[in-house]
């Protein structure tokens, strides 16, 4: 009576487990990449809920925005505005900004679009946006998106 296992039977196994572990460790990386895309929007959302709390809360007596450029580097900026400028576009200018913020380094701006900018104003007291707005972020292999929704009544989510 012969113990052990035939080439044929290890062979098999081997090819179940790789096959099994190929399968997982493809799985992991795509929910890490998506997890990513995640951390990413929560961060813009809380961005931009920070803006709606200050203009809500009148602080500084302004208006809050936050300020989105695609270029070479993307990035967003909480800004206040400085009404005292009148006819300038309302963007962050010298004095004004809170922080900038950068996006992930495997996460880009489908919208704006490239080499643009788009600015997410709250009106003071209400906090209010002067126009609903919607801002498109992606992978950098546009696997996954999310797009990222200031409506018109305020609410700020991500779809």
């Amino acid at each position: 009576m012969n113990r052990g296992f035939t080439l044929i039977e290890v062979l098999v196994s081997f090819v179940i487990i790789t096959t099994v572990a190929v399968i997982g460790v493809s799985s992991l990386i795509r929910f890490r990449d998506s997890r990513a895309l995640d951390i990413e929007a929560d961060k813009i959302i809380s961005t931009l809920r920070q803006a709606q709390s200050k203009a809500r809360n009148q602080e500084d007596n302004t208006r809050w925005g936050v300020y989105f450029h695609n270029s070479i580097n993307d990035n967003y900026t909480l800004f206040q505005v400085d009404e005292g400028q009148v006819g300038i576009l309302d963007m962050p200018s010298t004095g004004v900004s809170e922080v900038t913020t950068r996006l992930a380094s495997e996460v880009i701006f489908l919208d704006p679009a490239e080499s643009s900018f788009k600015t997410v104003l709250f009106s003071k007291g209400t906090g209010l946006p002067n126009n609903p707005a919607t801002i498109i972020i992606s992978r950098i292999d546009n696997e996954f998106t999310a797009n990222l929704i200031v409506s018109e009544q305020g609410l700020i989510e991500k779809e």
